[in-house]
């Protein structure tokens, strides 16, 4: 049985791992004639400007797309790129490398794929570097598009040097934003994010009568499901007893049903890597452990366990809807049944122990391949010590948005 699971384990993360590697998203490019194709996008997590977008559709079949070819793509109801022309600021911001002036490195003329987060009178795009610096840029109408400016360089005053600010992008959103009354000037004092970056520019267009300017992008955000949960699993227990000599009894080809329920989290990155999830969960083992019949009789088979599993993402793409994940935690179950009311021969009490495992997210479906190894609980006898260990396939489905 053990050997028929792990064939299964390395066939299941060998597809897995096949798949991930191109995942064709419904998607559009826009030719530089102007034109819109429509097909598949071969979607790689974009976090800085792509370099190369392949397309595939029935009429033109594969192609590789650089820069210069596209005026934009997008990923339907997802993220939207769009070719522009800008200055780029490449000045250094880690602390050890800011420059000791206020002059700034600047890349004229750079064409970039930048993602768009706002599309309106004002329009907002964004993109990170090689240094994992952040760049947001913005554009009034037609014109020229415009990197929004926060530069820190070091300043020496007295023989001691400062990490000092110039908020240069208040000074650019008052020239944009001038025109709108209800604008305050100075909208951030010390820096901004892309949320509240978000909400000034929204408000903008709105006050202009634009009820629903486009968000072209989606932003992650902290996210928390229920989930339905179910499983089957091989076991093996192996119980060793001290009294007068060593003896050992063991077993092996077991059955273990589960089925409950838990909370599924996934953290906010740049491709949601990390995720938690909280189980609780019914099993039944199909026979409890047994030494023999004069010394301690089959114990519990019900247990209420809970399960606290971080899991980390191999590969993610943008709208979840593959993902391929390694998980391990901690596992404590509670007996709920006793098969032998008499206290010195109660045997298997709570059992606690971890768990790691491989799985495969497609859309609200996770199914995963777990081992799980705990302590047989026997507390009571002193001299008697022991374990459990199974192999499980469980499958769980998020409920909710």
């Amino acid at each position: 049985m053990k050997k028929k699971l792990i064939f299964l384990l390395c066939f299941f993360c060998l597809s897995t791992y096949v798949q991930a590697q191109r995942l064709y998203l419904d998607g559009y490019v826009v030719t530089n004639a102007g034109d819109t194709l429509k097909g598949k996008i071969d979607n790689k997590n974009w976090v800085q400007t792509p370099q190369l977008i392949r397309f595939s559709s029935p009429a033109l079949g594969e192609i590789d797309y650089k820069v210069d070819d596209i005026q934009g793509f997008g990923i339907t109801n997802e993220v939207v790129f769009v070719r522009k022309k800008t200055d780029l600021d490449v000045s250094p911001y880690a602390l050890s490398k800011l420059l000791t002036t206020a002059e700034r490195i600047i890349v004229k003329d750079t064409t970039l794929l930048l993602r768009q987060i706002v599309k309106g009178r004002l329009s907002l795009f964004y993109t990170k570097d090689k240094q994992e610096k952040n760049h947001y840029f913005i554009q009034k109408f037609d014109e020229p598009v415009a990197e929004l400016v926060d530069h820190h360089f070091l300043k020496t005053i007295d023989g001691r040097q400062f990490n000092a600010h110039w908020d240069l992008y208040n000074q650019q959103l008052l020239q944009l934003c001038q025109d709108c009354s209800l604008y305050e000037g100075k909208a951030f004092k010390y820096s901004f994010d892309e949320s509240t970056l978000t909400s000034l520019i929204l408000a903008y267009n709105r006050f202009f009568g634009d009820n629903k300017p486009t968000i072209a992008s989606k932003k992650e955000k902290f996210k928390m499901n229920f989930c339905l949960k179910a499983g089957v699993s091989s076991y093996a227990y192996q119980v060793d007893s001290y009294d007068y000599y060593a003896t050992r009894f063991e077993k092996s080809g077991l059955i273990a049903y589960s089925i409950g329920g838990g909370l599924l989290t996934e953290l906010p990155s740049f491709r949601r890597k990390l995720g938690f999830s909280l189980d609780v969960l019914y099993t039944v083992y199909k026979e409890g452990l047994a030494l023999n019949a004069n010394y301690l009789p089959m114990t519990n088979k019900s247990y209420l366990g809970l399960y606290l599993t971080p899991a980390y993402s191999l590969y993610k793409n943008i709208p979840k809807q593959l993902d391929m994940f390694v998980e391990a935690g901690a596992s404590i179950e509670v007996p709920l049944n006793k098969l032998n009311n008499n206290f010195f021969e109660e045997g298997m009490g709570a059992m606690y122990g971890y768990t790691f495992g491989v799985g495969c997210k497609v859309k609200r479906m996770r199914v995963s391949l777990d081992y799980y190894t705990n302590n047989a609980g026997l507390q009571i006898f002193v001299k008697i010590g022991g374990n459990i260990n199974r192999w499980g396939l469980n499958v769980s489905y998020a409920l909710g948005k």
